[in-house]
C-alpha cells in the first residue's frame, strides 16, 4: 500500500492499492465479496467498494487497480497527522473468511511531506493554487508595477518573448515583497514529519511565511500570469525557477535535478530565491537569481532532492486543491481550478534541413534531450564527464524487496528499468495487497507487501 495519504492526493485520485490478490488453497469459492477500505481515527474515509469473486480450488484471483476511492471531502476534515488503516475483507454469505490490513499515515489537509520518490514530489503541485482569489489580487498589484515601469501591465506569459517573461516574474516577486511578509522558520524535521503549508490568504494577509509558503505562492502567481514555474526542492529548503520561454521537462517531477542545471546556465531557466521576498532590503533580479544558484546549484549539489514542474504536473492531471474562502456572512466559497485556454503560437513554416531537424527533435524523449544539453557543460559539475560517487543515480527498489531483487540479478533474470521522466507517479499504483483464503478456522493467512 501507499506509505501515506493526504487530501491533495485523494483529490487527485491517487491510488492506494496497485493489485489485490486472493489465493484459495481449499475448495472452490463462489459468491465471495471483497471489500477494501481506508479508515482514520474517526472512522472510514473511503467510499464503499465491492468486488464479487468466484475462485476455483487451488487458484488465485488478481484484481488490477481495485476500486478504492478515498473521499476528498472526508480527508479535508483531517486536520493533523494520524494513523490510518488499509483493510481488505473477504466475505462469504456475510461471514469474514479472510482479511489483511496495513497501517498508513494520514496527513492533515494542509500537510505535505518531503520524502524520496516522485509521488511525494508531484503531490506538492496540488498546493500551487492559481485559482485562489488572493493570487488574482496579488497579480493585479504586479500588473500595476509592470505598467509603471514598462507602460504595459499585461500579464501575457510568453507572448512577447523571454525578456517580457522576466519582467512579469520580477514584478510578481516585488509584489510579494511589498506585502511585507515576515519569514517563518520551517519545521526542524522537514522530511521526517509533514509540514503544514499555509494558504495564500494566510500568508499574504497573515504576513508570515516559510520558504515553502512563499515559493508556492510565487509559483501560483506565475501560473496565473501564464508562466511555467518549477519548484526546486532541497534538504530543508525550496526555491522557485521558471522557464523563460514556453517549454518544460514534460513530466511532473524529476529527481535527477542536476540535468536541469545546464538549462539554468544556458539562460533557459531563471531562479527566484523566495526567502528574499520576505527581506525588506532592495535586491536586483540578478541577486535574487544568484542567491539560489550559488548556494545550491554549484559543486556536488548534494542538497538537491528534485524539481517539480507545474506545467508538467497539470498535463499529468494533478490539479490544484480548491480554494475555500469564508465570506463576511460566514459562508464558504469554493473556487475550483479551471485550466486556462491556450492556443499554440503560430510559427513561420520551416523548410529544408532545419525543418527535418525540428521534426526529428519532436520524437526524441525528453531525457535524451537533457543528456545532450548536459554534454554542453564542460565543467567538472557535469556528471557525464566527472563521475564521482555522489554522481551515481539511484535505482529505486521497493521496500522489503531488496533480497528478491538481488536473487533476480544473481539468476540473470531480465529486469526492466523505467526512466523517471517516463512516469507520472501520481498515476502509479503504490502497492500490492494479498489475501490468502484458508480452510479450517475461516480466517486465512494475510500478507501485505509494498510494490
Amino acid at each position: 500500500t501507499a506509505s501515506e495519504l493526504s487530501y491533495a492526493m485523494s483529490y487527485n485520485g491517487s491510488q492506494v492499492i496497485d493489485r489485490l490478490v486472493v489465493t484459495n488453497p481449499g475448495a472452490e469459492l463462489r459468491g465471495a465479496v471483497l471489500t477494501p477500505s481506508v479508515s482514520a481515527e474517526a472512522g472510514v474515509v473511503s467510499r464503499t467498494s465491492e468486488h464479487f469473486l468466484d475462485i476455483p480450488a487451488g487458484a488465485s484471483a488478481t484484481l488490477s487497480n481495485p476500486t478504492l476511492q478515498v473521499d476528498p471531502a472526508t480527508m479535508l476534515q483531517v486536520e493533523d497527522r494520524q494513523q490510518g488503516t488499509v483493510l481488505a475483507e473477504l466475505r462469504v454469505e456475510n461471514d469474514v473468511v479472510a482479511s489483511a490490513s496495513q497501517d498508513i499515515e494520514l496527513l492533515g489537509a494542509q500537510h505535505w511531506k518531503l520524502r524520496r520518490g516522485l509521488l511525494a514530489m508531484e503531490s506538492l503541485a496540488a498546493f500551487v493554487q492559481p485559482n485562489h482569489p488572493e493570487i488574482a489580487t496579488l497579480c493585479a498589484e504586479a500588473s500595476d508595477l509592470l505598467k509603471q515601469e514598462t507602460g504595459n501591465g499585461a500579464l501575457n506569459g510568453y507572448q512577447s518573448g523571454p525578456e517580457r517573461a522576466d519582467a512579469i516574474a520580477w514584478a510578481i516577486f516585488r509584489a510579494v515583497q511589498n506585502r511585507q511578509i515576515r519569514y517563518s522558520e520551517p519545521a526542524p524535521a522537514w522530511g521526517q514529519h509533514a509540514q503544514r503549508i499555509r494558504t495564500p490568504e494566510q500568508v499574504l494577509n497573515g504576513k508570515f511565511g516559510t520558504c515553502m509558503d512563499t515559493t508556492v505562492i510565487l509559483a501560483a502567481a506565475l501560473e496565473f500570469a501564464g508562466l511555467q514555474a518549477n519548484l526546486w526542492l532541497m534538504n530543508r529548503h525550496i526555491f522557485l525557477g521558471y522557464w523563460r520561454d514556453e517549454r518544460n521537462f514534460q513530466t511532473p517531477a524529476l529527481e535527477e535535478a542536476a540535468l536541469l542545471v545546464n538549462a539554468v546556465d544556458m539562460g533557459d531557466i531563471r531562479l527566484l530565491e523566495s526567502t528574499l521576498a520576505t527581506d525588506s532590503a532592495t535586491h536586483t533580479a540578478q541577486e535574487v537569481h544568484d542567491a539560489a544558484y550559488v548556494e545550491y546549484l554549484t559543486g556536488e549539489m548534494e542538497d538537491v532532492c528534485g524539481v517539480v514542474d507545474i506545467y508538467g504536473a497539470r498535463s499529468a492531471g494533478i490539479r490544484p486543491i480548491p480554494a475555500r474562502i469564508k465570506t463576511a456572512g460566514g459562508k464558504i466559497e469554493v473556487h475550483e481550478y479551471t485550466p486556462a485556454a491556450r492556443t499554440a503560437p503560430v510559427a513561420a513554416p520551416a523548410t529544408g534541413r532545419r525543418s527535418a531537424e525540428r521534426t526529428a527533435a519532436k520524437t526524441v524523449p525528453p531525457r535524451i534531450s537533457q543528456w545532450k544539453n548536459s554534454l554542453l557543460d564542460l565543467s567538472l559539475r557535469n556528471r557525464l564527464i566527472n563521475f564521482t560517487n555522489p554522481a551515481r543515480f539511484p535505482l529505486a527498489v521497493p521496500d522489503g524487496r531488496l533480497g528478491e531483487f538481488e536473487d533476480m540479478v544473481s539468476a540473470g533474470a531480465r529486469i526492466r528499468l523505467t526512466a523517471s521522466d517516463a512516469v507520472a507517479a501520481m498515476g502509479l499504483h503504490p502497492g500490492i495487497f494479498s489475501l490468502v483464503y484458508g480452510p479450517g478456522a475461516g480466517i486465512g493467512q494475510a500478507l501485505a507487501t509494498d510494490p
